[in-house]
């Protein structure tokens, strides 16, 4: 069902966004860009809050540690001393203390910021319209 859905609003945006008579202009309006850039932003910080802590246990980054038999313990093994700075590092404390809040805005604020917003525009075709 939540497939055909995508397809349906997919082929929608895709109709709302052709031409049929005119030239296409494509440049974004502000108030679209920072519709488009909220938005974004909005989707990264909901997914990153909810999701990271979910995807860190599962690796076996938990709360007390790299959790034993898990693959972040199989990485580890081949790591050997970890480095206080690493990847690794900081993937370890954030299952062992959670994802805050001001971590996961700050993901969102780069996401809305680069140019995912306007691949977002683009592919919705809401910086198109007709002249």
């Amino acid at each position: 069902m939540l497939r055909s859905q995508y397809i349906a609003c997919s082929l929608v945006f895709l109709l709302l966004s052709t031409s049929v008579n005119g030239e296409r202009h494509c440049e974004s309006s502000p108030q679209t860009e920072l519709l488009v850039k909220g938005g974004v932003f909005a989707a990264t910080l909901g997914v990153t809050y909810v999701a990271a802590p979910i995807v860190l246990g599962a690796i076996g980054f938990g709360p007390l540690g790299v959790i034993g038999g898990s693959i972040a313990a199989l990485f580890q093994s081949y790591i050997g001393n970890v480095a206080g700075n690493s990847l690794f590092a900081l993937l370890t404390s954030l299952g062992a203390t959670g994802v805050n809040l001001k971590s996961a805005s700050s993901i969102a604020t780069w996401a809305a910021t680069s140019g995912i917003s306007e691949e977002v525009e683009m592919l919705l075709g809401l910086s198109c319209f007709e002249v």
